[in-house]
């Protein structure tokens, strides 16, 4: 199960709190500043499987190709000095520093752009 950000705990807490307490769910909503529904579902899931029902699920979508030790591979290639004779490094020169993991250079691309977007903040475009 995935766990949910920092500020989501507080959030479930305050409302399954207030709902233990006899509180509606409409004036639980109001008070925590979420909609109806949300009030509903944490109480529930609370309800029916005590502190792991405010768990984030698991979610859809395709895991990663990588773990976590190619892309810290991929940064410390492209924050070490480039081999003689570039300047710097290219997408494909860091694939084929790291032929043996398989990654292609399209792939570092991607990698770089997403990790430079959460980086600033910025949308990678």
């Amino acid at each position: 199960m995935r766990i949910p950000p920092r500020s989501a705990w507080p959030r479930r807490a305050h409302i399954v709190l207030l709902a233990a307490g006899g509180c509606p769910a409409w004036r639980i909503a109001e008070i925590v500043r979420v909609d109806v529904s949300t009030v509903v579902r944490w109480r529930d899931r609370y309800a029916d499987q005590g502190l792991a029902g405010l768990e984030d699920r698991p979610r859809s979508g395709r895991p990663p190709v990588y773990g976590p030790e190619v892309r810290l591979r991929i940064v410390a290639t492209a924050t070490s000095t480039a081999p003689h004779p570039y300047d710097g490094w290219s997408h494909r020169l860091i694939a084929d520093h790291l032929a043996d993991t398989g990654i292609s250079v399209s792939q570092v691309g991607g990698f770089s752009q997403r990790s430079r977007s959460s980086r600033t903040g910025s949308v990678a475009g």
